[in-house]
């Protein structure tokens, strides 16, 4: 059986790429894709997660959602955590993902705990480039996913255990990034 690859844009609001990868297909069920990527830009210490050129993203992308989910596995298969970024909903095409970013970002460590990101930039964002409605779609999803991580909901509900020895990779699973600033 072929692996069905996808290529990845993370777009801004007005539409300009920012970054590129590619990712295999896990799953596709009732408006959810569901990719693996490999990081394979330089590490990255982000100061709550050092992101590693070896680290698994599992992705879980939404047609009806203002966010996506990286649950994100070091080389071992041990879960570093879900960075959540909110966004528009995804736009899917035959092998291709589109996402608007919304600068908010939600970080969910394995324990639970969780870290609400960027919200300096998201304020100036929202005063003179988001639309009001989109603001408040934005907050609402930082809250949802908030919600969702306290009650330990899907894909919370792990802490990596099966699913980091499930995903392990080879050499054909590389992700390629392209950061485009």
């Amino acid at each position: 059986m072929v692996e069905k690859s996808f290529l990845v844009r993370k777009l801004t609001y007005e539409g300009r790429e920012t970054w590129r990868w590619t990712g295999k297909l896990v799953e596709q069920v009732d408006g959810v894709t569901v990719i693996d990527a490999l990081f394979n830009a330089p590490a990255r210490d982000l100061g709550y997660m050092t992101l590693e050129t070896t680290d698994l993203f599992h992705e879980f992308y939404y047609a009806n959602r203002w966010f996506n989910i990286f649950q994100v596995f070091k080389d071992d298969g041990s879960l570093k955590g879900w960075y959540c970024n909110i966004t528009k909903p995804a736009v899917f095409s035959d092998g291709g993902i589109d996402f608007v970013d919304m600068a908010l970002d939600v970080f969910v460590y394995p324990d639970g705990r969780t870290l609400v990101l960027d919200e300096n930039e998201f304020n100036e964002k929202r005063e003179g480039v988001y639309s009001p409605e989109d603001a408040r779609l934005a907050r609402e999803a930082v809250q949802q996913l908030l919600e969702m991580a306290r009650r330990r909901e899907h894909p919370f509900d792990s802490a990596g255990a099966d699913s980091g020895e499930a995903n392990r990779r080879n050499e054909q699973d590389v992700l390629n990034t392209q950061d485009l600033g």
